[in-house]
């Protein structure tokens, strides 16, 4: 059937082993085998011509599937491999590079953060800081609102 020396089996398969006996599914795996080699269809009878004749569809429609990547994959090959040299700085490809740059962010020698400060920063801090405060924390019941609150809509028109 083709060049290749191996066939695929699917799990959706099994239903159609299950249906026959274990005479029959050494019949049917024996006539896999042979029409894989050889690329025609053994003598069969009852269910396990009707078992290998679903099996054989897929079987073509992979063979056909590999050729056609092989033949994708053989005119991928005639167009040349590597770029010429005009092209090296294009694609970042260089013959002169034999070593991987390391990156940075990961580094386990890496001690200090990078940061730039502008120094136009200002920063405002309150100097009058009141010492005899008691730092103790008395929680208060939250005061109601007597004024009857109005709707955002209310107070967007005012």
């Amino acid at each position: 059937m083709s060049e290749k020396n191996s066939f695929i089996l699917y799990q959706e398969y099994e239903e159609h082993f299950n249906l026959l006996t274990d005479e029959e599914k050494g019949e049917l795996v024996t006539a896999l085998f042979f029409y894989n080699r050889t690329g025609e269809e053994p003598a069969l009878s009852g269910m396990v011509k009707m078992a290998f004749s679903f099996i054989k569809c897929q079987m073509e429609r992979d063979a056909e599937k590999y050729k056609k990547t092989v033949e994708k994959r053989a005119a991928a090959g005639k167009q040349g491999g590597r770029p010429k040299k005009e092209d090296e700085k294009a694609n970042g490809f260089s013959e002169k590079q034999t070593k991987a740059k390391k990156a940075k962010g990961f580094s386990e020698k890496q001690k200090k953060l990078n940061v730039d400060v502008d120094d136009t920063v200002d920063v405002d801090v309150d100097e009058d800081v009141d010492e005899d405060v008691d730092d103790t924390y008395t929680p208060q019941t939250p005061q109601k609102n007597k004024s009857p609150s109005k709707s955002r809509s209310q107070n967007l028109w005012q």
